[in-house]
Order: structure tokens, then sequence, then C-alpha cells
């Protein structure tokens, strides 16, 4: 069971505690009704010690206990009720005390309908108050029922009803305590989906709309940088190999640029064949570098594409930084990425824009690389 559920248990079975007590405070009323020759002993039994004892188990729920003990306890409730009942019925003399017998069935509604119980502790109890009554039968004798026989199977039949009825809502209970369960996690697969692209996993323009304006909620201004690159020629691609084959370069890239991704980087499809990679406290250097890191995989990947010189699938990167802390930095540090990414390309694809520093290539231990032209 959940926590919010264990805790949602306790507050009920509380609240059902409380209003036994009060539902109990009322059979003082029924004391002075069929039993006014032992009501000194009725106040005696229900409000000297049965009323504390019922506060006390009370205050145990407030303790927030194990399953076990909170069901314990609460079972415990209704049983008290009937033992005092039955002390002030056998106590009695009034030729009414016998209708005093027939509080048991509210105590036996009581356990089923208001608490609610767990079936096994409401067997428990229920056989326990049924054990009761047989006692005090035993001890009140022939003289005070008309047919003690009759009165013990309406009250064996009040039992098994009130069982019954246990039984029954604790399975509408877990049923739906399940729905509940798989309505939760057949939402989560929605939102999940709805934040992902269904071709290559990544996640979607939506999912890099929430990320940035996570960072922006968060209050600090950070570091953010962006690297955005799309498949240079792609269109030209499909066409002379086809959608499905098309699909396959999408996928691939996608692999290529979460495995060169560092561990904290997100990568996202942008749209078509556009993605974007998201890096989190990271100056204009090292997105430099991440980037041609990343153009160098793609290029190595040596993805067939027919109308590239060198033959190969490649990508150009635009890159930009910059401090996010207000949604009008996000799109301006988008707007510089994708500018820098027009730059990229006109300039001859197949590179980084603007161009990694030489002491930035130097320090990853790369040349100048030798660029496709377009």
């Amino acid at each position: 069971m959940r926590p919010e559920t264990e805790h949602y248990r306790t507050r009920q079975l509380l609240g059902a505690g409380l209003i036994g007590i009060a539902i109990y405070l009322t059979y003082l009323w029924v004391d002075w009704g069929l039993t006014p020759d032992v009501l000194h002993i009725a106040f005696a039994v229900r409000l000297v010690v049965m009323l504390p004892l019922g506060l006390g188990l009370c205050l145990v729920l407030l303790t927030a206990p194990p399953p076990w003990l909170r069901e314990t306890v609460a079972a415990a409730l209704p049983v008290l009720a009937t033992l005092s009942t039955l002390i002030v019925v056998l106590a009695s003399e009034a030729p009414l005390r016998t209708v005093h017998l027939h509080s048991i069935v509210v105590a036996l509604l009581y356990l089923a309908v208001v608490q609610r119980l767990r079936f096994y502790y409401a067997v428990a109890a229920g056989l326990l108050i049924f054990a009761l009554y047989g006692v005090a039968m035993l001890f009140l004798g022939d003289v005070d029922l008309h047919d003690p026989a009759v009165e013990t199977v309406l009250i064996g039949l009040a039992l098994v009803l009130s069982l019954f009825a246990t039984f029954e809502l604790e399975r509408e209970w877990r049923r739906g305590y399940l729905l509940n369960v798989t309505l939760r996690l057949r939402g989560r697969t929605l939102e999940a989906a709805s934040l992902h692209d269904p071709l290559t996993g990544l996640e979607n323009r939506r999912a890099l709309d929430i990320a940035l304006s996570d960072i922006v909620a968060a209050g600090r201004a950070e570091s953010v940088g962006l690297v955005l690159f799309d498949i240079d020629l792609f269109k030209t691609y499909n066409d002379t190999l086809g959608h499905q084959a098309g699909d396959e370069c999408l996928k691939c890239i996608a692999d290529v640029a979460l495995l060169n991704a560092r561990g904290p980087d997100r990568v996202f499809r942008y749209g078509g064949e556009e993605f974007l990679l998201l890096l989190r406290r990271t100056g204009l250097a090292d997105t430099l570098l991440v980037a041609e890191r990343l153009r160098r995989a793609v290029e190595a990947s040596r993805l067939v594409h027919p109308d590239r010189e060198g033959g190969v699938v490649t990508a150009s990167f635009g890159a930009a930084s910059g401090q996010l802390g207000s949604s009008e930095d996000a799109a301006d540090l988008l707007l510089a990425a994708d500018q820098a990414l027009y730059q990229a390309k006109h300039a001859g694809r197949n590179r980084v824009w603007p161009p990694p520093p030489e002491a930035v290539m130097r320090l990853a231990g790369w040349d100048r690389p030798s660029l496709t032209a377009g």
C-alpha cells in the first residue's frame, strides 16, 4: 500500500473512532431507559473505564502505527463497546435489560460500515463479539429471553451479513486502488509519450520547452549552452534513398548524438532533421568542443549519402551559450543557435559555427579538420 494510502486509512479510522465514541456515549441514554437500576454502574463502566481506554486507542492511531497494529486497535473499539454493554446487562435486574442485547447489531454495523475493517480483522472482532454474546446468554439463563435460540440466530445472521458487507467493501476498495494505480501508470506513460519523439526516442520540442522553463523557474541565472544541428542535404537523401532510409538515418544520428553527449547533457529532436543538445552550466568554449566532437562522430559514422562529396552523411552545427535567467533569455539563446546553424550551412556545411578557436582544437588534440564542401 502506498504511503499516502496508509495515511488516508489512518485518518479514516481515526475519524471512525471519534464517531464511534460519540455513538457510544448515547448508550448512557439507552442505559437510563432500559437498565435504570444500575445507572451508576453504567456511568462507571462507560465513562471511567471504557471511554479513557477508547480515547487512548484513538491516540495510538495518531502515532501512525504499522498496518497490523492500526487495524487491531480499530477492531478493539466495537469489542470494548460490546463488553461494556454486556457488563451493564448482566449487572441489571430490570425487566427490559435483554433488549439492550440488540445493541450488538449496532456494533457489528459499525465495524462493517463505519470502520470498514479489513476482512480478517472484521472476522476476528465479529467472532469475539459473538462469543461475548454467547457468554452473556449463559449467565442470563432462559428466564430473560422468550426464545434464546431465535435471538442467537438473529445475532448470528447480523454477524454474517456484516462480514459479507466488509468483504465486499474491501474487494471494491482494492479494485478502486488497482484502477487508480493503473490510471496513474497510464497517465505517466502518456505523459512520457507526449515528451518523446516516437521515431528516435529522443525528447521532443515540448520537452525542451519544459526543460528551459524549469531552468528559468529555478530563479538562478545559469550558463547554458545550446548546440543546434541538422543533417546536410537531408531532403536529397530522402528523395534518393526513400523515406524508410531517411527514418533509419534519423535514428542513427540520434544514437550518435546520445553516445557522444556528456552525462548531464540532454538531446532533443528539434523538428524534422534538426536536433538540439542542451548543455547546462557550460560556457561557449565547451559548447563548441561538444559540437565539434559530435560533428566528427556524425561524419565517422560513415552513413552513405550518394549526393554528398565524400559520399557520407554530415551535419552542420550552430552553437550558442549565455546566461539563462528568463524566458526572453531562452528565446534569444535559441535564436542565436539557429542563426549560427544558418551561418554554418552558408559557409559550406559540415562545420561548427562559430568555428572553434585553435586553442580549443589543440586542447582537444585535434588538428583543424578538412571539411567536406557543400
